[in-house]
């Protein structure tokens, strides 16, 4: 059993708050979500990937001193965590352990180094992928100790694009995207049939989708909008590219399970697409150090139609954070929404300087929430009233 309880009751009040900020409802306040970090074994994140049971203790401490110190607009959410490897894996990329033990696995080396290598991809069975079956095995431990009362995040998957990435010579892959648009599209096909097929059997192993924050984030999303996806490649490519490598397959994987978030660190030069998905996409997640040349294109794509999650590192000293998250507001209103992601790590901060920070950031959202212009926006594809996939 969980050795804390908290009132649901105020979980459901922050979950109905998002629902009415996704659709543009008004609200007395626009959250802000903040999360305070607790690791008091000092597990480093190699421990915690190679041992379920550590990311465990570091999740439920994170869970328990956010819930103590900042309940307002939390809603408790936690792993799996891996590293980003589960679809390139499949596929037969391997990958290493860093030296540094807070670094996630990175890749030894492409498998695709000619063209033909990609029209030799085999698309995985998941069945007999014996990581694949570690990381379900994982999940469904972590759902058995949650008890139905916190949001399992999917794996840090990305995106069909990102894994086109990761499998191919980085020369070869945009060379291709120019030259082997046909082989390109083969491949793609063939990862995003397995991401929507893995992904199946992930929202099985949690439980299903809406015990899971999201299939991709460690980030609470409303019924109906469980979809996410990652392109980071879009920060280096035009808006014609992404239209046609990028926005399709993801949108096979938004068609399963709702359109819901999209990720890129940034920059933006394809920001006037992000939204346009078949469905269209309903919120973004960026990092402000590398989109916040991008701000005033931000609110004008997003205005009364999509939510900015605006990540800043848990490293970012509070005195930037509140600059920069007031910077962020003043462009949004009174139109635009962003919901900021910030955390502290309690062993570097006292609780008393912790509350000090997330009421510095409560009263700045304050003040912007009384600029908004609110308007209510239905959406065609999950009409009001209707949730889940």
């Amino acid at each position: 059993m969980l050795s804390f309880t908290w009132d649901m009751n105020k979980v459901e009040k922050a979950k109905q708050k998002i629902r009415d900020v996704w659709e543009y409802r008004p609200v007395n306040k626009i959250p802000i979500n903040f999360t305070v970090y607790s690791n008091p074994k000092k597990y480093t994140l190699h421990e915690q990937i190679k041992d379920v049971d550590k990311e465990l203790d570091v999740a439920l401490n994170t869970i328990k001193r956010t819930l103590e110190l900042t309940s307002l607009d939390y809603i408790p959410v936690m792993g799996p965590e891996v590293g980003n490897v589960l679809i390139e894996n499949a596929f037969g990329l391997k990958a290493k352990f860093p030296e540094n033990p807070e670094q996630t696995p990175f890749w030894v080396e492409p498998i695709i180094k000619d063209i033909d290598d990609i029209y030799n991809l085999k698309i995985p069975n998941s069945y007999e992928d014996e990581f694949f079956i570690d990381c379900l095995d994982r999940l469904r431990y972590l759902a058995s100790k949650v008890e139905g009362k916190i949001y399992l995040g999917g794996y840090d998957t990305g995106g069909p694009l990102n894994v086109a990435l990761n499998l191919m010579d980085v020369n070869l892959f945009y060379i291709s995207l120019i030259e082997n648009k046909e082989a390109m599209h083969d491949m793609l096909n063939k990862i995003t049939l397995t991401f929507i097929v893995y992904y199946s059997l992930i929202v099985d192993a949690a439980g299903g989708i809406n015990k899971m924050s999201n299939i991709y984030f460690h980030l609470w999303t409303p019924e109906g909008y469980k979809g996410a996806v990652a392109d980071d490649v879009c920060a280096n490519i035009p808006p014609e590219m992404f239209n046609e490598f990028s926005k399709p397959y993801n949108s096979r994987i938004l068609r399963v399970y709702g359109p819901g978030a999209f990720h890129n660190c940034g920059p933006n030069p394809c920001v006037f697409e992000y939204i346009d998905h078949d469905p269209p996409i309903k919120a973004i997640n960026l990092f402000y150090d590398y989109s916040k040349n991008d701000l005033e294109k931000l609110a004008e794509a997003f205005a009364h139609r999509a939510v900015l999650y605006m990540s800043w590192w848990n490293s970012d000293p509070p005195e930037k954070v509140f600059k920069e998250y007031k910077n962020v507001c003043d462009k949004f209103a009174p139109q635009s929404i962003i919901i900021p992601q910030y955390g502290l790590d309690d062993s570097q901060y006292s609780d008393s300087e912790i509350l000090e920070v997330y009421n510095e950031l409560n009263k700045i959202s304050i003040e912007y929430t009384k600029s908004m212009i609110w308007k209510k926006k239905k959406n065609k594809y999950f009409p009001e009233g209707e949730h889940g996939v």
